[in-house]
């Protein structure tokens, strides 16, 4: 029986390459957890500093629309938004009632949009940077008065998406 050098050297090299994306993974969706953390630390410190002393928290510096007061963006903000979102914002919105992730991740599935609890957590920071849901208490949102008008305004099977956020 011969000893074969190129299969044992193979199988070790899968187990390596097994390993580091196993490892890589991890640190990604460690990373993810830490980002998602360090925004709503963010948004709960600029909350209490404008409740605190009735000031805004100063804008953010780069590029984009931060510099620009909410209503004078260009655009309907839904439009940035792909059609599945859209229908979820909708969905969520529809009662009276406040919702949470969860409930986010509940109308994804009904809507057969693919959505986990990290996807639901992201796409409400985006909902609220943008203005269109507000925060009633600890994990609990509500649609703004903006967030109810650009839903309405956004109605129909494909109006206006552009690119996913």
């Amino acid at each position: 029986m011969r000893y074969n050098v190129a299969r044992d050297i193979s199988v070790g090299m899968k187990d390596y390459f097994t390993k580091k994306v196993s490892e890589g993974r991890d640190l990604v969706a460690n990373l993810e957890s830490q980002l998602i953390a360090a925004r709503a630390s963010l948004v709960a410190y600029e909350d209490a500093l404008k409740h605190a002393t009735g000031d805004a928290p100063p804008k953010p510096k780069g590029n984009g629309h931060a510099g620009a007061p909410h209503a004078e963006r260009s655009g309907a903000i839904p439009s940035e938004m792909t059609p599945g979102w859209r229908r979820v914002l909708r969905k969520v919105g529809d009662s009276e009632k406040s919702f949470d992730a969860a409930d986010v991740v509940y109308a994804c599935n009904i809507e057969g949009v693919p959505a986990k609890m990290t996807n639901a957590r992201s796409q409400i920071y985006q909902w609220q940077v943008k203005h269109l849901i507000q925060r009633v208490r600890k994990g609990k949102y509500r649609l703004t008065p903006s967030g109810q008008e650009a839903v309405k305004k956004t109605e129909g099977p494909e109006a206006g998406a552009t690119e996913p956020s």
